[in-house]
């Protein structure tokens, strides 16, 4: 906080953090350079070895783990893992949960990912939905939007379920058990 001139609220924790903070309000910045080039953004969170680091006006974002979010600029994004959404830079209201989820994503809105390295790929797709290890870490959903991945590796055969929010459809790789009762809401065929 040693370039800190109007800014208010905030808690400063480890080496360089939050140092160049001038108007940013209700920051908090625990460890190594976290939050280092913050000039204005506010209510941000960063805990660990240079999380945050790049942001400088985003707001509203959390970064648990070491290089969380390090190239930040956008709002309302939440990382917790080893490097999750690192190469973030506009986008916004990302969710990432695992180390590398998100990695490559800069552009893309929306995108929850949670597993390692979950989504890992995106770099501009939108709204997609990556649960497992490695789901949709390989190259079919670099700019993809409106994915839903269910899986446990980044090749296809390690796909469970895939589908398309915008075209409403899902699919299941494998076979489907249902106990009870199953409704049936159009005249196609199961």
């Amino acid at each position: 906080l040693t370039m800190n001139t109007s800014g208010s609220q905030n808690t400063a924790s480890g080496y360089q953090a939050l140092n160049l903070n001038r108007k940013g309000n209700s920051n908090t910045a625990s460890g190594y350079q976290s939050l280092l080039r913050n000039t204005k953004g506010s209510n941000n969170t960063a805990t660990g070895y240079q999380a945050l680091v790049n942001n400088d006006s985003g707001s509203y974002n959390a970064a648990y783990a070491s290089g969380a979010l390090y190239k930040n600029k956008g709002s309302y994004n939440s990382a917790a893992g080893y490097g999750s959404l690192y190469n973030n830079t506009s986008g916004s209201a990302n969710t990432a949960s695992g180390s590398y989820a998100l990695w490559k994503n800069q552009d893309g809105r929306y995108n929850t990912a949670i597993g390692v390295a979950a989504g890992g790929m995106n770099t501009e797709g939108s709204r997609n939905v990556f649960i497992g290890f490695q789901a949709g870490a390989n190259t079919t959903y670099q700019s993809q939007s409106d994915k839903l991945v269910i899986a446990n590796g980044k090749k296809s055969t390690n796909k469970l379920i895939s589908g398309d929010f915008a075209a409403h459809k899902v699919n299941i790789n494998g076979d489907l058990h249902a106990s009870g009762s199953l409704t049936q809401n159009s005249d196609a065929r199961l």
